[in-house]
């Protein structure tokens, strides 16, 4: 963050500019349903607010466009940098320290931890634009549905609430799967690294059964992380809420 925070702070502010421009499309979509039912305050509103929606709906794409890139290109940098940074570290390793991190742990370091850290750019800006689009949809609706408002607040603490435990098993999948891939990796670099002994005691096929099982144990935590993040994505995705929450002025109306 010390080093990329000027870039951090230019694509928070796109983030910023893609909700709030987000959280238009209702407030428009309910004033076209006024003048649809004759209630204009001028001559010429009907323009006006197509033009509006128009501008603010280029403007969401545009800053959620440069919002994902930038993120991207950070994060891509810091993957970069940590990659560098791991093989000078390497190369720098005495014979002590090699016996306790094997070119397994290292090669996880790259490939794993790397990775993600290298998204914490993104995610940065996903966490607090979440909540902030959560506040904007509760205005709106106050604005529009008046009281009724707090079944949804009480239908959001409830979601959240029962986001915790899928949370906890999410990162227990995730834990495991980190186990799974140390593990692979680990084998994989033994068995390149004494190839020689493997061809002479023809220990190929042994050493082939060992790597199979290990990748579909890492096979089956990454299928159980990936159906842990659909069911986190199905119950409690936001775009879902917000394209009901776009749609409620045609229902009220």
């Amino acid at each position: 963050m010390l080093c990329h925070w000027k870039e951090l702070i230019v694509s928070g502010l796109f983030a910023l500019l893609k909700i709030t421009t987000l959280s238009t499309g209702p407030l428009l979509l309910n004033a076209f349903i006024k003048i649809a039912e004759g209630d204009a305050a001028f001559k010429n509103e009907g323009f006006l607010l197509a033009i509006l929606l128009f501008i603010s709906k280029n403007l969401e794409s545009l800053s959620q466009r440069q919002w994902y890139f930038r993120s991207r290109l950070i994060g891509l940098k810091v993957r970069s940098l940590l990659t560098a940074a791991i093989c000078k570290k390497q190369m720098r390793l005495s014979n002590a320290a090699k016996l306790m991190h094997s070119r397994g742990e290292i090669m996880n370091y790259v490939t794993v931890d790397a990775y993600r850290v290298g998204e914490f750019p993104f995610w940065l800006h996903q966490t607090w634009t979440t909540m902030i689009q959560i506040c904007f949809a509760l205005i709106i609706l106050l604005r529009t549905v008046g009281l009724a408002t707090i079944a949804s607040l009480v239908v959001i603490i409830l979601m959240v609430l029962c986001n915790a435990p899928l949370a906890k098993l999410q990162h227990k999948f995730q834990s495991k799967l980190m186990v799974a891939q140390d593990d692979r990796l680990i084998t994989i670099s033994e068995a390149l690294v004494n190839m020689k002994v493997l061809k002479l005691y023809a220990w190929e096929a042994h050493f082939k059964k060992v790597i199979e099982n290990l990748r579909q144990v890492e096979e089956n935590c990454y299928s159980a992380v990936q159906l842990s993040n659909g069911y986190n994505s199905f119950l409690y995705g936001h775009h879902l809420f917000w394209s009901l929450l776009q749609h409620l002025g045609l229902v009220i109306s």
